[in-house]
């Protein structure tokens, strides 16, 4: 596992995926079967694993989230990085982050939220967080209410945040206000559009973002991350067919929930057996398994000839 300081090379040289979290019958963690997922993920050419939304972070208690963090530092390739997420509330970052003082992760993420939060108590109290961490934060940026741009430009500069993970939601994504005024405040390759494939090619040429994160890139990671080169390339007309394999599946994950879908299509797809979703969340039922099949199947065929 990368342990040295992130440069914004590491934000550029790979997709960001957001793998699940496999669970044994018992809702231990799965060591097998969640390096079985981080092997796959790296053959595919990633190297950076963010254990944040996906990871289910959000219903974990102490025990296994301490767990959490041994079987992904242990699993992960030498030149891998890996971010685990934080929070989402105060006191639960805060606990978080004495646990990351003591271990070799460089940076963590910032789960979002909109529970008694309002700008200037955010910056305060996340600055906070990073000094009890000794190590910067990558804030999880999903409303405008959360955080301003002024407030993050700061954050940057006293070296309390490393980066964004941007997923402010738009009809148009190329229409931002928001976002204009982010690129303008710190440089661009420190933010990474963090809503999947469907916005991630227009984030990247018209706003310049260092990359994206992907649920998906964990079934088909080398083809997640020709997107990212092909843009990279300046050829986003390629970029944009690529990424438009991913949409149908990427739709049916909003409409039944984005963490439990892809739990199960990794299992459907072959990758590991992820076992159970840690509660309050739960599995897809038969019928709902049904109606996600023939858009795996599509797209496992779609994605790859692309």
């Amino acid at each position: 596992m990368k342990t040295d300081k992130p440069t914004l090379a590491d934000i550029t040289r790979s997709v960001m995926s957001v793998p699940p979290l496999a669970a044994t019958a018992d809702l231990s963690i799965d060591t097998a079967q969640n390096h079985k997922i981080i092997r796959h993920i790296e053959a595919g050419g990633i190297r950076t694993l963010l254990y944040a939304g996906n990871a289910n972070v959000y219903n974990l208690d102490i025990a296994r989230y301490e767990a959490m963090l041994d079987v992904i530092e242990s699993g992960a390739g030498a030149d891998s990085w890996v971010i685990p997420g934080i929070g989402p509330d105060f006191g639960k970052a805060l606990d978080q982050a004495r646990l990351l003082a003591k271990r070799k992760f460089p940076v963590a993420l910032t789960l979002p939220t909109n529970a008694a939060v309002n700008p200037s108590g955010v910056e305060k109290g996340m600055k906070l967080v990073a000094d009890a961490m000794g190590k910067p934060l990558i804030l999880y940026v999903k409303t405008e209410n959360y955080i301003t741009p002024a407030a993050i430009g700061r954050m940057v500069e006293s070296g309390h945040v490393f980066g964004i993970k941007y997923a402010i939601e738009r009809k148009d994504p190329q229409q931002d206000a928001y976002l204009a005024e982010l690129v303008k405040t710190i440089d661009p390759k420190r933010i990474v559009s963090g809503m999947g494939e469907r916005p991630a090619v227009a984030h990247l040429q018209r706003f310049g973002v260092g990359g994206f994160t992907s649920g998906l890139v964990c079934v088909t990671p080398a083809v997640v991350l020709s997107i990212l080169q092909a843009a990279q390339a300046g050829d986003f007309d390629k970029a944009n067919r690529i990424a438009a394999a991913f949409k149908p599946l990427e739709d049916i994950r909003e409409k039944m929930g984005f963490i439990r879908v892809l739990h199960a299509v990794l299992r459907m797809a072959g990758v590991a057996d992820t076992g159970p979703v840690i509660p309050i969340l739960g599995e897809l039922d038969a019928a709902e398994e049904a109606q996600v099949a023939p858009l795996l199947e599509t797209f496992l065929g779609t994605a790859k000839a692309a």
